[in-house]
C-alpha cells in the first residue's frame, strides 16, 4: 500500500497509525451516507457506502483529503486521482466532474473537506517571510499531492476537536492555520502562493468568477467581465 522509497519505515508506521485512528473518528462523525457539516464551519466530512458514476459537481476553494477509500477528478481531459496517500488541493471554484472508485458498506469512502481562506493564507506568507524562487505558475485549478506525517497530524487533532465542542472556538482556526503552513511548506505550497498573492492567470480566473457570482442574475457581457478581471475577451 506504502510507497518505501517515499517514506521511512518510521514514517509508514506513524502514517498508517494515524490513518486508522482517523477513519474511525470520521466514520463516528460521519454515521450516514452524505456531506456532514461540523461544528467547524470550514471543515465538512463525507461518506458513501457504493462507488458513484462520474457526476457534474462544483468545486470550492479546498483542500479535499480522502482517509478511506479513493476519488478521481476530471476536468479539462485531466484526470486526478487521489487517496489516503495523495490530497487534493483546489484554487478557484470551478465546475468539474467526480467519482468516488472506491465504496462499500463494510469499507466505507471517507473523506474530509476544509474550505481555504485566501485571506489567512496571505497573512501567513508575511509571517513566512522570502521563500526563495518559486515554479512558473500554472492556470490549472486541481492539484494532489502526497500526503505527509505531519500534515496528517495536524489533520487528526483537527477531526479530534470535534469531540470537545467547547474548545473548536479557541483551538479549530489554530489548527487550520497549521494546516495551510503545512500545504504551504509541501510541494503544492507555490499554487496556494499563486492564487493568495495574485500571481498568473489563476488569479485572474479568481476575480472573474467571483464577479459572475455577484451578478449573475445580470446579462453577461464578456468584454464587460473582461474588462473588470483585466484580460481579454
Amino acid at each position: 500500500m506504502f510507497n518505501s522509497s517515499l517514506h521511512s519505515t518510521e514514517e509508514i508506521s506513524a502514517i498508517a497509525e494515524r490513518q486508522q485512528e482517523l477513519a474511525a473518528r470520521v466514520a463516528r462523525s460521519a454515521p450516514t451516507d452524505g456531506m456532514h457539516q461540523t461544528a467547524f464551519a470550514p471543515l465538512a466530512l463525507m461518506r458513501g457506502s457504493v462507488p458513484t458514476v462520474c457526476t457534474p459537481t462544483v468545486y470550492q476553494p479546498c483542500l479535499a483529503i480522502v482517509v478511506q477509500g479513493r476519488k478521481r477528478a476530471l476536468l479539462n481531459g485531466e484526470m486526478y486521482h487521489y487517496d489516503a496517500l495523495n490530497y487534493l488541493v483546489v484554487s478557484v471554484t470551478l465546475p468539474a466532474m467526480g467519482q468516488v472508485l472506491d465504496a462499500s458498506v463494510e469499507r466505507p469512502y471517507l473523506a474530509l473537506r476544509l474550505d481555504l481562506d485566501l485571506k489567512e493564507i496571505a497573512r501567513l506568507l508575511l509571517e513566512l517571510g522570502d521563500r526563495g524562487a518559486a515554479p512558473v505558475a500554472a492556470d490549472r485549478a486541481l492539484f494532489v499531492s502526497r500526503m505527509d506525517e505531519a500534515l496528517l497530524d495536524a489533520v487528526l487533532r483537527m477531526v479530534k476537536l470535534l469531540d470537545t465542542p467547547q474548545d473548536i472556538a479557541v483551538l479549530a482556526p489554530v489548527v487550520q492555520r497549521e494546516i495551510y503552513y503545512r500545504v504551504l511548506r509541501g510541494d503544492l505550497g507555490h499554487r496556494l502562493v499563486d492564487v493568495a498573492e495574485g500571481n498568473g492567470g489563476s488569479h485572474r480566473i479568481v476575480r472573474a468568477i467571483e464577479w459572475l457570482k455577484q451578478h449573475y442574475a445580470a446579462p453577461l457581457r464578456i468584454g464587460q467581465l473582461a474588462a473588470a478581471v483585466h484580460m481579454s475577451p
